[in-house]
């Protein structure tokens, strides 16, 4: 994948839609991350509260905060 974009990078062709693939793809790693996060893991007390024990997850409104956007210089 890395080379791909290098490739495209070095012949002048990153498009605004690879941008755009490139960040569509950087969000889902992120959100995977927040949901697989297990370490250090909640302590027993607020697993116990929340109900569960995903140490990254709450509400949901940190993962679904995660979103980029593209900026002209």
């Amino acid at each position: 994948m890395t080379k791909v974009f290098v490739d495209l990078l070095g012949q002048g062709r990153l498009t605004q839609r690879l941008i755009n693939d490139l960040g569509d793809r950087v969000v889902d790693v992120i959100r995977v991350t927040i949901e697989d996060w297990s370490s250090p893991p909640n302590s027993k007390r607020w697993a116990d509260i929340k109900g569960f024990n995903d140490p990254l997850v709450h509400t949901g409104k940190m993962k679904a905060s995660v979103k980029f956007k593209v900026e002209k210089r």
